[in-house]
């Protein structure tokens, strides 16, 4: 996929940009993961790790601008 003007001034790769999207991918595949395993007796870890996984995808998708 090709990078945007901005990817490129920022000196990102192609292969650069499509792992973090790959890696925004798995996240948010994990997070559906998470999420689908609720119940009452880990709800607090299990949110805790979900809201951990959310943050660190926003951080990719900003820094690589996606």
């Amino acid at each position: 996929m090709p990078i945007s003007w901005g990817q490129y001034y920022n000196g990102f790769t192609e292969e650069e940009i499509d792992k973090a999207k790959y890696n925004t991918i798995k996240i948010t595949e994990k997070m559906i993961e998470l999420h689908n395993k609720i119940n009452d007796e880990n709800r607090t870890r299990i949110k805790e790790v979900i809201d951990r996984l959310q943050m660190s995808r926003e951080c990719i998708e900003y820094y690589y601008g996606l």
